[in-house]
């Protein structure tokens, strides 16, 4: 008998596999081998993985002591600490359940799973053999094909339970579990970081509905949910031959090697990736576009600060958090959220996307006229007027060393916040600030280490001779001030305070803008000059 033709093969393959696949007892699954480590690949539906996997500080393989033989083995201090870590923080759980919920291009990576059976915590069970070694694995795989590569996992028996523990993917886990119950139930509760309910109002799949409706959300679409399918790798809790010690020794490092490799995408590389995040896709937009930014090497598009002798203009984090001050003043943008890593923004929609480039562009239009970017012609004049050198600060504006504030990340960011809340909340003309702050750039007032800058001392150290990160929101206010912001008189009078503080020198003396060591009854608040 000649052998059948592919199309007959293939419908003698599903015929037989059918049976096996409708069962909840096997998952189909790819062999993965890595070093020592195998691991099984395969999917299951959302409300499989929700049911039926438990967090990873719940395994008994990471309890304290192990069991049997009179021995205890503590686990090492750095996989507790990360185990604390890792817990999930409930605090997310409704952002990240209204995320599966809202949009229908939701993806989560797979998670990382510990296949384990009741027999591996029992040290008397029959399953350990000589020396306490394995005489099986804590989980049955059946090849299909002659290599191995292929088969099914066994995820559930009738008298021997198994038990699966997620290794990798805590707040994943968490955001399945939570979305069952928002399911069964028609609501979730807010929560605190531990999982204590919170008296704040529940998310609920009326509110869901009624919110993003217009993007196709209904409760008929809902339900769809828990059959969708998320990817899934398997490590085995016990190889056959294992002592339990030897086990919990690999397990344990699979778990550290997973996070501390683990490594976080840079602040630049975030923005360049986001689709969702108005704020990161308008900066994008900027840094790509703008006829002072599009030239290569302007932007570094990576890194959140510049190195020394970087002869970039900015970094792509930077126009990021620009655009979120200068942006974040208008009425019209404040529904965007903040940046929190425990919020998934929707991404607008185009008319406002180009709302904010328009924007944002007009502010570096008019940065443009600045003379220190009219003034950038060489290479090297960036990092000359960025950095102060190892000359020594002094009281001549012309023989301090340069340090211009708007070369720098952090004076990018000051100026945004003190030009928004100028232009869009107290309707002055980007005309009018613009030609206040050219003209405080031609004096120098932008060179941070003259003790002529409003910003030596709340901004520059001049002892360290370094940036202070924590002085961006009082050096925004004193910009604002020094541009026409008007505040009120107690505002100004903690204002005044704080910039004495940031002047002074010694006991009852302070440096003026003049360079001079007065009595700080003699500091006023900077005006234009």
């Amino acid at each position: 008998m000649a052998d059948p033709s592919p199309p007959d093969k293939h419908a003698a393959l599903r015929a037989l596999l059918a049976d096996v696949l409708d069962s909840p007892s096997y998952l189909p699954v790819h062999t993965v081998r890595m070093g020592d480590t195998t691991s099984f690949i395969g999917a299951a539906p959302l409300k499989w993985i929700a049911e039926n996997v438990s967090f990873a500080a719940e395994l008994p393989l990471f309890r304290d002591h192990l069991q049997g033989g009179g021995r205890a083995v503590r686990v090492n201090r750095d996989t507790v600490e990360a185990l604390q870590q890792r817990r999930p923080d409930y605090r997310r759980e409704a952002t990240l359940v209204e995320y599966l919920t809202s949009r229908t291009t939701h993806k989560f990576p797979p998670i990382l799973v510990v296949i384990s059976e009741a027999w591996v915590d029992d040290p008397a069970a029959p399953e350990w053999g000589e020396g306490g070694r394995a005489l099986r694995p804590s989980a049955q795989f059946e090849a299909l094909d002659a290599d191995g590569t292929l088969g099914l996992l066994r995820v559930a028996r009738r008298h021997a339970p198994v038990r699966m523990y997620a290794l990798d993917g805590q707040h994943r886990l968490m955001a399945l579990k939570g979305l069952m119950r928002l399911l069964d139930h028609g609501r979730l509760p807010r929560k605190n970081a531990e999982g204590r309910e919170l008296p704040q109002k529940p998310l609920t799949t009326e509110g869901i509905v009624a919110r993003h409706g217009a993007q196709g959300i209904t409760h008929g679409y809902l339900q769809t949910l828990p059959s969708e399918t998320l990817g899934v790798e398997f490590i085995v809790a016990v190889n056959r031959g294992e002592t339990r010690e030897e086990a919990l020794r690999r397990v344990r490092a699979t778990f550290v090697h997973v996070n501390q490799t683990a490594v976080p995408l840079a602040a630049g590389e975030l923005t360049q990736l986001n689709e969702d995040d108005g704020f990161a896709l308008v900066a994008r937009h900027t840094a790509l576009t703008h006829p002072l930014l599009e030239t290569e090497g302007r932007v570094n598009m990576k890194n959140a600060s510049l190195p020394q002798r970087s002869t970039a203009v900015t970094t792509l984090a930077t126009l990021e958090d620009m655009v979120r001050r200068y942006l974040g003043a208008h009425e019209a943008f404040q529904g965007w959220p903040s940046k929190s890593p425990r919020v998934t923004p929707l991404r607008p929609t185009d008319t406002q996307l180009e709302h904010g480039r328009v924007f944002f562009d007009e502010l570096w239009d008019h940065m443009q006229t600045l003379p220190v970017f009219e003034s950038l012609g060489s290479e090297g004049s960036v990092a000359q007027l960025r950095n102060p050198g190892n000359k020594k600060d002094s009281g001549n504006k012309e023989e301090s060393p340069k340090m211009h504030l708007l070369l720098r990340p952090i004076g990018q960011s000051v100026l945004a916040q003190a030009v928004g809340k100028l232009h869009f909340q107290m309707n002055h003309s980007l005309e009018e600030i613009f030609q206040k702050l050219i003209r405080l750039d031609r004096d120098g007032r932008f060179n941070l280490s003259w003790p002529g800058s409003p910003w030596y001392g709340s901004l520059y150290d001049p002892q360290r001779r370094r940036l202070i990160a924590g002085g961006r929101d009082i050096s925004a206010r004193l910009m604002g001030l020094i541009l026409g912001e008007k505040f009120s008189d107690s505002q100004i009078g903690l204002l005044r305070e704080v910039y004495l503080i940031t002047r002074t020198t010694g006991e009852g003396l302070a440096i003026d803008l003049d360079g001079n060591e007065v009595s700080t009854e003699k500091i006023e608040l900077p005006q234009l000059f």
